[in-house]
């Protein structure tokens, strides 16, 4: 019988040194008191920690059900105002110059081809530190 469990919340339990002591008790040792003052039967205690341990293991976390599939949140992006703009600089630049290009992802990526070599660039807006 864990004492520490039954007598948790009791406002009689103090600790001195490495000892738990019940003050109701003339400062006996906790561990020792069988018939505690307030009422609190050990059998009482054990039968709530069977219950705690049985609704631990009923309500734990399911396995994933690999039959069901899991619904992937969609996340939205703000693309900021300056790295619209500059990409559209980055774009019409292309288009005076005659480059062959492709928008690969809108905002982010263009493929440029020329001759029979293929360029990326890639445009990252960093986080401010």
């Amino acid at each position: 019988m864990n004492y520490k469990t039954r007598c948790e919340d009791c406002d009689c339990l103090k600790k001195v040194g490495s000892e738990w002591l019940c003050t109701e008790c003339f400062s006996q040792k906790c561990a020792e008191v069988d018939d505690c003052p307030l009422g609190i039967e050990a059998e009482d205690v054990e039968v709530l920690e069977e219950k705690a341990k049985t609704y631990k293991k009923e309500n734990a976390k399911s396995e994933i059900n690999p039959d069901k599939p899991q619904e992937k949140k969609t996340r939205t992006v703000k693309i900021s105002d300056e790295k619209q703009a500059l990409f559209a600089e980055i774009v019409d630049f292309l288009r005076t110059t005659n480059k062959k290009y492709t928008i690969l992802k809108e905002n982010k990526l263009i493929q440029i081809e020329i001759g029979d070599k293929t360029f990326k660039i890639d445009l990252i807006q960093q986080k401010k530190k």
